[in-house]
């Protein structure tokens, strides 16, 4: 591979939306931790904490637009932070700050049910915990567009720039293949029948598998033929998934760069319970640029194919950090590529706790 000095600040889509190519998440999200013996109520707390992400938000939105590219904002339903979103751009956009513009929103919806540590159980988020509980093409169309319309109506905004489905579909045991095949159909077509009214200037996924991809292009193209009134089968114009030096899912990105799919990655920095930072090949190529490690394992990532990446941190200081690699001319030369190529888990160890792709089915 080529190293390229320049880190372009959007990418464009398949449709032709320019999309910012680094993203400030916003996923406040807690593990427990693991001494409890003096009981603290947030010593066991596992789940989010919206209230995290109001300073990092603040600092994005009281950026500069590098090269007039908009801020990018990651977000997803179940993050519960739809509200907070809603009342710093409100703000922004009411004192002229800001344009709507000005800013590029990304949220998901569509989630599998983690149980009540999320505190998303009852509040329509999810889908039903029980894996036996029968929902058809019907009920989970419905699902899907109400989430969507209630994403739209807590963000405070007419539209969004992008929305992903979350996950491919349940986890559960015993969960049924061909079910969770029709579940991502229905679920689809409902973030189709939302683009068509402009709901959403791009659609895609995230946490898809290229066999989720390609099961489902092939399903919604033999579906719109024996529909012909329905909207024409979209092609998913992103697929968002867990990457880091630590995590790479090469296949994944081939499939997405051979169907033109941008691939965007999250959690380059393993949400620091990988210690990505500390490791000593990302720092030794850190000090031979003399810039942050964090900004090598972005890098990395700009330069293996990934269109997009999504970043989370509570710090204010970081958000604008992380910015400066748009504006910086170093590249990763070839040996250095080779070196963070060989950190790559093949073993499931890279994630810092998600589920893989290839265990939905």
């Amino acid at each position: 591979m080529t190293a390229s000095s320049n880190t372009k600040t959007s990418i464009t889509l398949s449709n032709g939306v320019e999309m910012p190519v680094l993203a400030l998440g916003s996923a406040p999200l807690q593990t427990r931790e693991e001494d409890t013996t003096d009981f603290n109520p947030l010593n066991s707390f596992h789940g989010f904490l919206p209230e995290n992400s109001y300073r990092s938000l603040s600092a994005a939105l009281e950026m500069n637009n590098i090269n007039n590219t908009p801020i990018h904002i990651d977000t997803a339903l179940c993050y519960r932070t739809h509200p907070h979103i809603c009342q710093l751009l409100g703000n922004a956009l009411a004192t002229g700050r800001k344009k709507r513009s000005d800013v590029f929103l990304t949220t998901k919806i569509f989630h599998p049910n983690f149980g009540d540590d999320f505190m998303c159980d009852h509040l329509g988020h999810c889908m039903p915990l029980d894996s036996n509980y029968e929902m058809t093409y019907d009920d989970v169309y419905q699902f899907v567009y109400r989430q969507f319309q209630q994403s739209l109506y807590e963000v405070g905004v007419g539209y969004f720039d992008l929305v992903l489905l979350h996950w491919p579909g349940r986890t559960h045991p015993n969960a049924d293949e061909a079910r969770n095949l029709e579940h991502r159909l229905a679920a689809w077509n409902a973030l189709e029948d939302c683009y068509s009214k402009g709901w959403a200037r791009a659609i895609g996924v995230s946490n898809f598998s290229e066999h989720h991809l390609q099961q489902l292009q092939i399903m919604n193209e033999a579906k719109k033929k024996e529909t012909p009134s329905s909207c024409v089968a979209v092609r998913p114009h992103v697929n968002q998934i867990e990457a880091s030096v630590f995590l790479q899912h090469r296949d994944i990105l081939e499939y997405c760069r051979l169907s033109g799919i941008v691939a965007a990655a999250y959690s380059p920095l393993g949400r620091g319970i990988l210690h990505v930072t500390s490791n000593d090949t990302v720092r030794s190529i850190a000090t031979k640029y003399e810039t942050d490690v964090g900004k090598v394992a972005i890098k990395y990532l700009f330069q293996k194919g990934y269109g997009c990446v999504v970043f989370w941190t509570s710090k204010s200081e970081r958000v604008r950090s992380n910015h400066e690699i748009l504006l910086e001319e170093f590249a990763l030369d070839n040996e250095d590529m080779a070196a963070l190529d060989g950190l790559n888990r093949s073993d499931g160890t890279g994630t810092w706790g998600l589920i893989s792709p290839y265990a939905i089915l």
